[in-house]
């Protein structure tokens, strides 16, 4: 499911990478990319991130922001979310109309025995 939601924003064929090389100090906020660092801690940063692949990308991209998935859910993710919750019932033993008291004591005991048997 997280890949098929993963592939949504942004489809990977919308997009590139970016390589972005400065100069940068062990003491500061990119220090955890500096390389070849000189005797006073300054050495190069590489940063490499997604950016749109043209503008028919970056277009696109704006029409589909990661709350979309959130407000109006569409029906794949829906249905993905619909199996995904199934599976997580069956897995406890649970029936996927239990209430929100009969999860919790069931997971209550299940963390009882746990500790029981540990």
């Amino acid at each position: 499911m997280d890949a098929v939601r993963a592939r949504w924003l942004p489809p990977p064929e919308w997009s590139r990478e970016e390589t972005l090389m400065f100069p940068a100090s062990l003491k500061g906020p990119w220090a955890h990319l500096v390389e070849e660092p000189n005797s006073e801690g300054i050495g190069t940063a590489t940063y490499r991130h997604r950016v749109p692949a043209d503008e028919a990308a970056l277009t696109a991209l704006a029409k589909r922001p990661l709350t979309a998935l959130s407000n109006e859910l569409p029906t794949w993710l829906q249905d993905l979310q619909a199996a995904l919750d199934g599976a997580v019932f069956e897995a406890y033993g649970l029936a996927r109309d239990a209430s929100d008291q009969r999860i919790l004591d069931h997971l209550l005991t299940l963390s009882l025995w746990r500790t029981d048997h540990s």
